[in-house]
């Protein structure tokens, strides 16, 4: 059952998972030859671009397209396309060569033309006199300068009621990368047609390799039929011109063929039918699915089931009972619920590499992973976990390709919920998630999980190292990035960079700058950077060989052995830092800090900020429980606590100064920490509820709000346009959807299990006019704080996060306006408010665009009281431009600079709040722990610099550059550390400032010393 079970899942895994190519068969070939019979097989005509016509060939949106002689792949020449616009590109025009309803094999040679890396996609248009239908992408292959890439892919061509070309697109999937094509490979390849009426008393199978075609006649394909159980039905040879006919069971079954071709060339192609009712079949699997996923002693199925389920259900809607995606899913399906059925234990011998799933919290869907089980795997001995992050467009699948079971460790590819999720938010938790399920089921060794991942997946490598030091052995980002990242946090957690330092995707000081900063605070660190690569810092063979090697030797300490810990908590996900817990923060917005060190005589010295609360783990902290514990506090509080000591000791800040207890009462309300909104999206059950009363304009933009909600990893509700893969964008969720109720239909078991997002004011929505009466903001003619603060709520809109009056357990945040349109995807006020770790309480004026009032509670959920000392803004300083002079000003005043580089401010005249009652401290609330950095450069390399950025039209400008600027002088330059800001200053020169040093001073920090 073991072999059955596994060849299976592999079979049905290229059936269903590998998009439109493999969704009408496999191809499995040799070296082609373009002209090896007596006949040209290839169809495309000037195949290796030799002759300088490029007939066939026409532009996309905004492109150039040449023949080149600069590089082929083979012969002299290639063809060389120059997109000046996103998803620009070339088109073959297919309608002359190739017919619909026949499946056609594509096969190319890619190379970046000029620039360093970058993606083509292949899709596939059918123009009609009407519209222009674009199917989803059939392939993707990553280009860089120096090697060529083959990219191949088999499909069909669809019917079309009104025809007038089908054309094969090949184009850049974003940015404006140049590329070289070469070797165009395009012929007709096996496909497999099925008649299997629902009585099923005859299924009539019939075999084609293009169009009929004398000199294939007599081409036979060997075909082997299968069933749910992967029990062989029928093993037979069926010529091009003749057929199978056969009388089957009811149920699904796949059948694979293959055929070699006049060349020698073996094509091979499967497909998936059903034979019988499919109405009854369908309700079948479904009512054999809930009976599982009802069943608790199967709950390590579920995930898995539920994603399969999903699969099914979603290929359905989106393309029909009888596509060829829907049936691959429900015979896959149908194979595992038959599969648990038989076999209840049969998670325990899944080997090799498989795709997986688990049961996520927020919305209960299954959510897939790869995972690499170990050659030989003993359940007796303990593995290492290597987990990886894919980049930004890619999922678990695609860009894991090649992997490998390995007898040293296990290799886990995560999704992160979505393709540009960036590992935050919900797309962290899928993280957390699939390493606790691997973890659970199977024999890890605790101290040996390691991260790593390429670009986005590098950028999560920093981010899930510095948010959760105690999970990791080792982190390994691969042109990755960690400025917005309190990366000293992961003092106790080796570091291995790789790094291409002419990178223009992702500068080399978004990695090379905290990693400095990390070393300069005792981290272990191993920077290892090459140049040539641009951003394929991936294609480092040498410094992946070397990261390979280093990072199994690397295991996390002991708890125990930890003695030192310095940790900056952003939000309530990360208010553990080893043996120690944040169990309330203190009064001020932001993030709290801990420095601790443990001392011989059982002594901790502990210097805190902003917490009130800090709970001490004795069974995990390196003390001895037989003994009196002695703590100091802040240098000026000296503690003790007599042995023997209990399982945890609190350290309490109270009006009378630090106390030490072994007992902390805990508020029914859940405790408030930062991070506002952000805290909902993890772990917890998540709901999104729309209201249904008010005018029919604003109803409607709720429920569409709501829908984009449902689609997001984020609390940043993105919309349906952007660069779509699978027929949504990269910042949705890839499968499943969050939960949305109406109002009305909102139960009490909703409101006991979920954190709510709540859409609508109180005349709109039903639920928060329930709980209107305990909430601290009212939404009326004017919006009216319970600390006594009133706004104009004309044109405004606002965003809450609050516990649940209704249940304090839970959270809600509310979004309300007096304005429809903020009621969609991009609201306003979630961009304002989703700026570094949130705010609790926003409100925007729309008309124009600027923010009123943003505030915060304190750890007992009352208002942190406005200081008398924080400025209002004046009618003279307030406009965009005149804020960050000012803010550019005390920067460099505050650091020693002699200028500031900044982004340049092109609505400089609009106003930065409302005069009177914006103050200082909102806009400081935008830039918590935005850090700035310094860096030095010679004068003649800043009006180098300068010039250049002038001529491209940037958007960054050096801020009060002395004048005269002397050439040979060198200059002290202070930065906000953005990403953006890093990636403008190395773009141009492709030089990267070794001087730059990231400070601990943050931007929130010089608005508030120096301008409140």
């Amino acid at each position: 059952m073991k072999s059955k079970v596994f060849n299976l899942l592999v079979l049905c895994l290229s059936i269903v998972f590998s998009g439109m190519a493999s969704a009408y068969g496999s191809l499995n070939s040799a070296d082609f030859s373009l002209n090896s019979a007596d006949f040209s097989l290839n169809l495309v005509p000037n195949p290796g671009f030799e002759s300088k016509s490029l007939d066939g060939w026409e532009t996309v949106h905004a492109c150039r397209i040449v023949p080149s002689s600069k590089a082929s792949h083979s012969g002299d020449r290639a063809m060389a396309f120059y997109p000046s616009s996103e998803k620009a590109g070339v088109g073959l025009d297919l309608s002359s060569i190739a017919l619909a309803g026949y499946r056609y094999f594509f096969s190319g040679w890619f190379r970046n033309a000029d620039q360093g890396w970058g993606q083509v996609d292949v899709v596939l248009w059918v123009i009609s006199a009407k519209d222009t239908v674009e199917y989803p992408v059939l392939g993707r292959v990553d280009c860089d300068k120096q090697n060529w890439a083959r990219l191949s892919g088999a499909f069909r061509i669809p019917e079309s009621p009104d025809p007038v070309k089908n054309m094969l697109v090949l184009r850049t999937s974003w940015g404006q990368n140049s590329f070289l094509v070469d070797d165009l490979i395009f012929r007709p390849a096996l496909s497999i047609s099925v008649d299997s009426p629902d009585s099923a008393a005859q299924t009539e199978i019939r075999f084609y390799l293009g169009p009929a075609d004398e000199q294939r006649g007599g081409l036979t394909a060997a075909a082997t039929l299968t069933d749910v159980r992967n029990e062989a039905v029928v093993e037979t040879t069926a010529g091009l011109s003749g057929s199978l006919t056969l009388v089957l069971d009811p149920g699904y079954y796949h059948i694979r063929a293959g055929i070699e071709d006049l060349d020698g060339t073996l094509f091979e192609a499967e497909k998936v039918f059903a034979a019988g009712d499919p109405a009854a079949l369908r309700e079948n699997v479904d009512q054999q699915l809930k009976s599982l996923l009802g069943s608790e002693s199967l709950s390590r199925y579920h995930g898995w089931l539920k994603y399969l389920g999903y699969l099914a259900a979603s290929y359905r809607e989106r393309e029909g009972d009888d596509a060829d995606r829907t049936l691959g899913a429900l015979y896959h399906l149908d194979h595992w619920i038959q599969a648990v059925q038989d076999d209840p234990a049969l998670l325990d011998t899944l080997s090799g590499v498989i795709e997986w799933a688990y049961s996520a919290g927020a919305d209960s869907s299954g959510q897939p992973f790869k995972l690499a089980i170990p050659v030989n795997y003993d359940a007796g001995n303990q593995y290492p976990l290597n987990v990886v992050m894919h980049g930004h467009g890619g999922n678990h699948l695609e860009y894991s390709g090649g992997t490998v079971s390995n007898p040293e460790y296990f290799e886990l590819h995560v999704l992160g919920r979505a393709r540009g999720g960036g590992y935050s938010d919900l797309s962290e938790a899928d993280v957390l998630d699939a390493v606790d399920y691997v973890k659970c089921h199977w024999s890890i060794d605790d101290r040996q999980v390691h991260i790593t991942g390429a670009s986005m997946g590098g950028g999560g490598t920093f981010k899930l190292a510095s948010r959760y030091p105690h999970l990791w052995a080792s982190a390994r980002p691969v042109c990755g990035f960690g400025f917005d990242q309190p990366v000293e946090n992961a003092v106790h957690v080796p570091f291995y960079s790789t790094h291409s330092q002419d990178d223009p995707t992702v500068p080399v000081l978004g990695s090379r700058a905290p990693l400095v900063k990390l070393r300069e605070k005792g981290g272990q660190v191993v920077i290892d950077e090459t140049t040539g690569l641009q951003h394929a810092a991936w294609n480092y063979s040498a410094g992946n060989r070397r990261a390979a090697q280093w990072f199994l030797r690397q295991a996390r300490p002991e708890i125990t052995d930890i003695r030192q810990i310095d940790f900056q908590a952003v939000d309530y996900k990360t208010r553990q830092a080893y043996w120690l817990m944040i169990r309330e923060w203190g009064d001020r917005p932001g993030p709290a800090h801990i420095q601790a060190n443990a001392e011989s005589g059982n002594q901790i010295y502990l210097n805190l900020d902003n917490i009130r609360v800090l709970e001490i783990r004795v069974q995990d902290a390196p003390i001895d429980a037989a003994r009196d514990l002695f703590v100091s506090v802040n240098q000026d509080t000296f503690l003790r606590m007599q042995g023997p000591l209990p399982s945890s000791v609190f350290i309490s800040r109270t009006d009378m100064g630090w106390s030490v207890d072994d007992l902390f009462v805990s508020s029914p309300k859940l405790a408030h920490t930062p991070g506002s909104v952000f805290n909902m999206y993890g772990r917890d059950p998540l709901l999104i509820v729309y209201g249904t009363s008010g005018k029919k304009e604003a109803r409607e933009a709720m429920r569409a709000a709501a829908a984009a909600a449902s689609k997001s990893p984020h609390p940043v509700w993105a919309g349906d346009e952007g660069d779509g893969r699978d027929g949504m964008p990269h910042h949705q969720l890839l499968y499943g959807r969050l939960r949305i109720k109406a109002d009305t239909a909102v139960t009490a078991s909703d409101i006991a299990a979920c954190h709510l997002v709540l859409i609508g004011r109180a005349d709109e929505n039903c639920i928060v006019d329930r709980m209107k009466t305990g909430l601290p903001v009212e939404f009326g003619r004017e919006i009216r704080c319970s600390d006594g603060l009133k706004l104009d709520a004309g044109h405004a809109c606002l965003g809450l996060y609050y516990y649940n009056p209704l249940n304090p357990e839970k959270m809600i945040y509310w979004v309300a306006s007096a304005v429809p349109e903020v009621y969609g995807p991009y609201t306003p006020v979630l961009q304002v408010q989703s700026a570094p770790y949130g705010s609790d309480f926003t409100v925007l004026d729309l008309d124009p665009f600027r923010p009123v009032k943003i505030k915060n509670f304190n750890s007992q959920w009352q208002w942190i009281p406005e200081m008398e000392k924080v400025r209002v803004l004046t009618d003279r300083e307030n406009t965009n431009g005149k804020v960050i002079g000012l803010i550019a000003d005390q920067a460099i005043k505050a650091t020693g600079s002699d200028m500031a580089f900044i982004f340049s401010v092109y609505n400089a005249d609009q106003p930065a709040g409302i005069s009177g009652i914006t103050d200082w401290a909102d806009l400081a609330a935008t830039e918590l722990n935005a850090r700035l950095a310094v860096f030095s450069m010679k004068g003649s390399e800043i009006l180098a610099y300068q010039k250049a950025f002038m001529e491209n039209g940037g958007s960054t400008v050096f801020y009060g550059m002395p004048e005269p600027l002397e050439k040979e002088t060198i200059y002290r330059i202070v930065t906000p550390a953005y990403f953006g800001l890093a990636q403008a200053l190395i773009n141009l020169k492709n030089e990267v400032p070794d001087s730059f040093r990231i400070l601990d001073e943050t931007v929130s920090d010089i608005i508030e010393h120096n301008l409140y």
